[in-house]
């Protein structure tokens, strides 16, 4: 099953290995085939850039090519679906005291870098930030684990992965943005008119009757881009039939304990997974059945609590059969053993072992703070055409059990916003789809890899077949022993 993914996912991103010249010619074709032309509608205003789509990717990206010193001359629009809110006085110290938010999100370093030039990350630190400096990672079918840390002390900033309010990085990005941004709040396309060529402008039809023409339309609408769907191009996705259940949770935790570990735990159904946000306090993110993520919504308060301390503390382990327990100890031990020992030569120091830890009690779960949304993966085949390019999960969706969906967003950002520079510096059109090629090739590389790696982790850990269980068992073993690779991996995870 995951090397069929593996190629479906590969073959929809495998366009970067033809020449350019060809996708061009062979793009041109497909859109003038697919897409309507401009309609003759008179048009009211024009934009260089029209970012269709806010949220997170949206407004980032708004940011990044306003604030571009070599795109300064550019006409940018950011249209945002939903209504401006009301701006709260004293930002950030008032955003402080509110209660927690259910949607936060795994900021990676490499995103953190991005914000932080866009001038948001201090002001996102300056509310409230959960640091990870370390991450437990478990089973529920065997004792196999794995422990990453961020090898600092806990003064030092260092670390895994920050966990930051949706909201609150919302707010801080759209404080960023420069006045040669315009924003139209409460706004969206009706439809849009593709060109066939470079010679035409894209076309949006407002909702509320109003014509905007571009040079280049950025799709940033969410996985059911319309943007995309108009281009017409393939999207390989596929449901999980799993939801993604989310909760502010209220931990047992003494006054001078930090709460700096993310702790996740691997089920049939789906990962449970715990991300530190302060001193007392974690968001929850369990991914379930739809029967059982309605259940758990359906619970009092103590009864999901108690669901959670109990999925968290049971070992399930003892269900396996002994010779297979036995076995899997075995073999886990001498796998161990390698590994210390080939580390030790390797880094030419005593290394330590990692041992299994077991979470904090939840104790409690924040009023209001339950909800739930439907998983699936989706991946567009197409990123570009002639005066459009997609961004974020308009192009890419990925399960949440990795924290790298709007990672993956945030890395768009960046490429697209240091591909149009060396476009303006060459003298080109931002529009030139041979020019936003190299955005696609860029990204489809890096994405489709993240893609099939959390895919393959889902599916791996979702069944329960005894011979399965024991080779992931060991193979978790094994990457917690040897050091080298496990660095590895978590500096690709780190950005």
């Amino acid at each position: 099953m995951e090397l069929r993914l593996c190629s479906r996912l590969l073959i929809s991103g495998s366009r970067f290995l033809r020449p350019a010249a060809a996708i061009s010619t062979q793009r041109c074709r497909q859109l003038s085939s697919g897409s309507s032309e401009p309609a003759a509608a008179a048009v009211d205003e024009h934009y260089d850039v029209v970012v269709a789509g806010g949220g997170m990717v949206g407004f980032a990206l708004a940011c990044a090519l306003g604030q571009s010193s070599r795109l300064s001359e550019l006409r940018i629009l950011l249209l945002e679906s939903s209504k401006q809110k009301p701006a709260l006085p004293g930002f950030p110290t008032s955003w402080q005291s509110t209660p927690y938010s259910n949607r936060v999100s795994a900021i990676a370093n490499h995103s953190v870098a991005l914000l932080d030039r866009l001038g948001a990350w201090q002001d996102i630190t300056a509310v409230r930030v959960g640091r990870v400096k370390k991450m437990q990672v478990w089973e529920s079918e065997s004792d196999a684990h794995i422990s990453f840390g961020s090898g600092g002390s806990s003064d030092d900033g260092k670390c895994v992965a920050h966990i930051v309010e949706n909201d609150v990085l919302l707010e801080a990005l759209r404080r960023r943005l420069p006045p040669t941004v315009q924003v139209r709040y409460g706004s969206r396309a009706e439809s849009y008119s593709l060109p066939s060529s470079a010679e035409q402008d894209a076309v949006l039809h407002l909702q509320d009757g109003s014509v905007i023409s571009t040079s280049l339309l950025v799709g940033c609408d969410g996985a059911e881009s319309l943007v995309r769907r108009t281009m017409g191009g393939r999207f390989v996705s596929w449901d999980y039939k799993r939801m993604g259940v989310v909760a502010t949770l209220e931990l047992e935790q003494s006054e001078d304990e930090e709460n700096n570990t993310a702790w996740q735990k691997f089920l049939p159904g789906g990962p449970i997974a715990i991300l530190p946000l302060c001193r007392g306090q974690s968001s929850l993110v369990w991914s379930t059945t739809p029967s059982h993520a309605k259940a758990l919504l359906a619970m009092d308060p103590q009864q999901f609590t108690d669901a959670i301390n109990n999925t968290l503390w049971c070992d399930d382990s003892s269900k396996q059969s002994p010779w297979l327990r036995d076995l899997h100890q075995n073999c886990s031990d001498a796998v161990r053993q390698v590994g210390n020992f080939v580390s030790k030569v390797a880094a030419a120091a005593p290394v330590g072992v990692s041992y299994k830890q077991l979470p904090p009690s939840v104790v409690a779960v924040a009023d209001n703070s339950r909800a739930a949304f439907p998983l699936g993966l989706g991946h567009a085949v197409q990123y570009t055409a002639p005066r459009v390019v997609l961004v974020g999960d308009a192009a890419h969706r990925v399960h949440p059990l990795a924290g790298q969906g709007v990672n993956l967003g945030f890395g768009d950002v960046a490429a697209l916003t240091r591909v149009l520079e060396e476009t303006v510096l060459e003298g080109d059109d931002i529009g030139n789809v041979r020019q936003l090629y190299r955005y696609e090739t860029e990204r489809q590389r890096q994405n489709v890899v993240m893609m099939a790696a959390v895919d393959g982790l889902h599916r791996l850990y979702a069944t329960t077949f005894p011979p399965a269980v024991f080779l992931r068992s060991v193979g978790l073993t094994a990457v917690d022993a040897f050091k080298p690779i496990k660095n590895c991996i978590q500096s690709y995870v780190e950005g």
